[in-house]
């Protein structure tokens, strides 16, 4: 495990203080419903995908997903989540329907991705790129 958990104010204070010592770390901090830990990463934690393409591979996975389980998912705040659905609705790479008081969200996948790098690249590569590994012995849905 790359992190650490601090579960005392005395050992995150001692973790700040540390932190300042060593600008190669940062401090992540998470709650939960019933206490405040705090973990202390090392800068290595990065990964090849933005959260934008984090958020879509996880509604393309449960399109009646909510967000908040979204950006557990991700690991990014709710707002977060909310702020990247809205710019991708506007871009127009994914539709809301209303279901009562639930979304459901289709993923336009015959949009092209944005970047010149990737831009010959339809969101449905993406996704199907993306798609989880299938165990020996299962079959697709």
């Amino acid at each position: 495990m790359l992190g650490k958990s601090y579960e005392s104010e005395p050992e995150y204070l001692n973790a700040c203080h540390k932190k300042r010592e060593n600008h190669n770390t940062k401090i992540e901090t998470r709650f939960s419903m019933h206490e405040k830990t705090v973990i202390l990463l090392g800068m290595s934690d990065w990964t090849f995908l933005t959260n934008y393409a984090h958020v879509v591979i996880c509604l393309a996975r449960d399109p009646d997903a909510r967000l908040r389980d979204v950006a557990e998912q991700v690991g990014i705040t709710e707002r977060a989540t909310q702020r990247i659905v809205h710019d991708l609705v506007e871009e127009g790479f994914i539709k809301v329907e209303k279901n009562g008081r639930r979304n459901s969200y289709k993923i336009i996948k015959s949009k092209h991705l944005r970047h010149q790098i990737e831009r010959h690249c339809r969101l449905v590569d993406l996704i199907e790129f993306l798609k989880p590994v299938e165990k020996e012995g299962t079959q697709s849905s």
